[in-house]
């Protein structure tokens, strides 16, 4: 016999799917204009590469930043994959 508790976890977890879906469409339309930067010219997209390189913060560019990004890009794909495929 199921008690409430146990009939809300499938809500929940469809809540999570759902602004794991909004954090990756959220990415792709941040993404898009990032590449798109290229359309401005070569300096233009360098000037969106070493920020993502956090030269912002740090007095060189650190590029494993864009790798932990990818990393958690990656893992919220795969989690937001799971979830659906429940």
């Amino acid at each position: 016999m199921l008690t409430l508790a146990d009939k809300r976890w499938p809500a929940w977890l469809d809540l999570v799917q759902g602004l794991m879906g909004l954090l990756l469409v959220l990415f792709m339309w941040t993404h898009l204009f990032a590449v798109s930067s290229i359309l401005l010219g070569k300096p233009a997209m360098f000037a969106v590469t070493r920020f993502f390189e956090g030269s912002l913060f740090f007095d060189t560019p650190q590029p494993w930043l864009v790798s932990l990004v990818a990393l958690a890009i990656f893992l919220l794909f795969a989690v937001h994959t799971l979830l659906a495929l429940r």
